[in-house]
């Protein structure tokens, strides 16, 4: 845990235990609190705990560590149990309370346990652990559980040498609290480190069937089946991460995979097993096909953008590098970068698993000169598959842009493309929102403050706009569209001046000449090529003098 359990599953309240991911007490922990009082240690617990903004400062000053002194023939555990027996909450606020009292004890035991182990007290430190095993156990059996404390009570369980499976019940417990699946991937780290490989592989698992497209449960699940040497495991893993678009720094991580689904298919074949032995490279071949893979490469100092329209709405380009749709823009970002033997720069896009539907390529250059003025355009769709198809086009790149338009047939993507659209509409609805709300509000406003928080709770709980109190049709905040007219062709504007002894006129006139850039458009879909507008560029100056040249405004898009 480090500095603490702050974050992620702790739901606020500051750091909860002052150990190290390894939770053991073989090396010492570095603690502010060693060498301090007691005084001091239950101050700093109480600051850690307190929960701040929904309390009022009376409430808050109220927050210190429990103390429960065992009554005579009790123990600790029976003293904790009939604290939290002989407790009547009537109010959230009470609950709010009693979660910031517990945090407090918990920070107080941690800190004293650090202290302890700072000191080589390694005794002291496992009975500071135990009074906090025994404090978190009995405030979760009375029912006033909260998301942090099975993590924290997996902690102390593992401190105090309690086995193994307690640890890895009280660690998948946790999981039923997780809001995110950055919540579960943390559970099935601290699983792994723990050594239950096989459930932190389940859970890797599960997150790769809430979401697909999430890379690191295949990069953890490959570490976690590698240890444990189980073929299916090998299997899901190996597929996954070959069904992946991965960017260059993880190129070792793909090499990984490959290997290792290599030499299982070797022992699978050894084996005798040659049934599960083509099941295994069948599934691999599927996953390493992707629906579309486009690569487009020139030579020269110069900067080819690309930015593809996905069936769903979504576009990958720099600015979003990896879409809802499934797509990775890969390659350099930079010319130079990427160079392959033959001195070619390219940038590539690749989608493993798209939707069904048009796919749309902008291929725009930014600056610099294309060396022959022409950049080879690669798309290959439906990779390993009956209806796949192969694109290679040369293209004329100077003051024009190119639109590639092409179908994917068998995507494997299969959910249904309305509710992919609609969810990205709700994604750039809810985005709108937010930037009207900050708008709306004042930041440095306490009231503003908890109308953005109520905001966000609402949008969390409707799971978008449905149910927003403050931006109905009445007294609504929004963006009035501005319309600019583009001028084509030539026109003429003059500045006359006066000299101050009224004997001259000075005048400069200044030519302007406008066109709307022109974008080729290759359908590959119907068999059509054409373009929008005519050639593109500005001139003029003052006095007659010289233009700016260049520089093409918008494009059609018409086929």
């Amino acid at each position: 845990m480090g500095g603490g359990m702050g974050g992620g599953m702790m739901g606020g309240g500051g750091g909860m235990f002052v150990v190290p991911d390894n939770v053991t007490l073989d090396s010492k922990t570095q603690s502010t609190t060693g060498s301090a009082s007691d005084n001091t240690t239950d101050r700093d617990a109480t600051e850690q705990a307190k929960p701040a903004k929904n309390l009022s400062a009376a409430e808050q000053e109220s927050i210190r560590p429990l103390t429960v002194t065992p009554k005579e023939g009790q123990t600790r555990v029976q003293a904790w149990e009939e604290y939290f027996a002989g407790l009547n909450l009537t109010s959230a606020r009470e609950v709010t309370i009693l979660d910031a009292q517990i945090r407090a004890t918990a920070n107080r035991f941690s800190n004293k346990a650090a202290a302890a182990d700072e000191k080589g007290n390694r005794e002291e430190a496992v009975e500071w652990f135990s009074q906090s095993r025994d404090m978190i156990g009995e405030a979760i059996r009375a029912g006033q559980v909260q998301p942090w404390m099975y993590q924290a009570y997996a902690i102390t369980l593992s401190a105090t040498g309690a086995p193994k499976s307690e640890i890895e019940r009280a660690l998948l417990s946790a999981v039923d609290f997780a809001e995110t699946p950055s919540d579960v991937l943390n559970v099935a780290a601290r699983l792994e480190d723990l050594g239950s490989d096989a459930a932190a592989f389940r859970l890797c698992q599960r997150v790769a069937d809430l979401d697909s497209n999430r890379r690191e449960p295949y990069v953890m699940g490959l570490r976690l089946a590698e240890h444990l040497n189980d073929p299916a495991a090998i299997a899901w893993a190996c597929t996954g991460v070959l069904s992946q678009a991965w960017p260059a720094e993880f190129a070792p991580v793909v090499e990984q995979a490959k290997l290792l689904a290599r030499s299982t298919y070797g022992e699978l074949i050894e084996s005798g097993q040659t049934r599960q032995a083509a099941q295994f490279g069948e599934d691999l071949k599927l996953a390493s096909a992707h629906d579309v893979v486009i690569r487009v490469s020139w030579t020269g100092d110069a900067d080819i953008d690309l930015a593809v329209e996905e069936p769903g709405g979504t576009v990958c380009s720099l600015e979003e590098r990896t879409s809802a749709g499934g797509g990775t823009l890969l390659g350099d970002s930079y010319p130079g970068q990427g160079e392959d033997s033959s001195g070619n720069v390219s940038e590539t896009y690749v989608c493993p698993r798209g939707f069904n539907g048009t796919y749309r390529l902008l291929v725009r250059k930014i600056w610099g000169e294309v060396s022959t003025g022409q950049v080879t355009v690669e798309i290959v769709t439906d990779a390993g598959r009956p209806s796949q198809r192969f694109i290679r086009k040369e293209i004329l790149l100077t003051e024009k842009d190119a639109l590639f338009v092409f179908d994917v047939k068998e995507g494997k993507r299969k959910e249904k493309l309305g509710e992919a659209q609609l969810a990205h509409l709700r994604d750039v609805q809810r985005d709108m929102n937010t930037q009207m709300l900050g708008q709306f509000v004042n930041p440095g406003n306490s009231s503003a403050q908890a109308l953005q928080d109520l905001f966000r709770d609402t949008q969390r709980l409707t799971g978008g706009v449905i149910g927003n109190p403050f931006f109905g049709r009445g007294n609504a905040v929004g963006f009035q569209p501005q319309i600019t007219q583009l001028p084509e062709g030539a026109s003429l504007s003059g500045l006359a001046i006066i000299s101050a002894d009224r004997r001259y006129v000075r005048i400069s006139p200044a030519p302007f000449f406008s066109q709307i850039g022109d974008v080729t458009t290759f359908n590959f879909v119907s068999g059509q090529t054409g373009g929008g507008g005519a050639g593109g560029g500005l001139g003029g100056g003052l006095g007659g003098g010289g233009g700016l040249g260049g520089g093409g405004l918008g494009g059609g898009l018409g086929n």
